[in-house]
């Protein structure tokens, strides 16, 4: 497939926009592309601000439940919980974020890439 057919082929109309896919036989850039990598972290960063966000509202959630069923809670449970619960869901985020960064920017690829003979 030639450049212009791949150009092309990756046009797709959205309402107003378009969006161009190029489609090249060239390996991804990946974090090497300055532009890119700007991008792709601040996509990380923002499923990362949404997680905290998410780990901050179940651990607000396990406190006045926990509160309504034992009573008044101590200091130290209110951390333990925060620490246990918004820290869990806080590093599933960063994982499931930094496998996202990954597959985007073609790290994955380029492993296979590596291994194929």
């Amino acid at each position: 497939m030639t450049r212009a057919a791949g150009i092309d082929a990756g046009l797709r109309g959205h309402g107003d926009s378009a969006t161009i896919a190029v489609v090249t036989n060239e390996s991804p850039k990946g974090l090497g592309d300055s532009a890119y990598a700007a991008f792709a972290w601040q996509r990380f960063r923002t499923i990362l601000a949404w997680m905290i966000v998410a780990g901050a509202a179940c651990s607000a959630g396990v406190i006045v439940v926990m509160a309504h069923l034992q009573g008044p809670l101590h200091r130290i449970t209110m951390f333990a919980i925060l620490g246990g619960v918004g820290g869990s869901v806080t590093m599933a985020g960063a994982l499931m974020g930094l496998a996202f960064l990954s597959s985007g920017s073609g790290h994955d690829e380029d492993v296979e890439r590596i291994d194929a003979p």
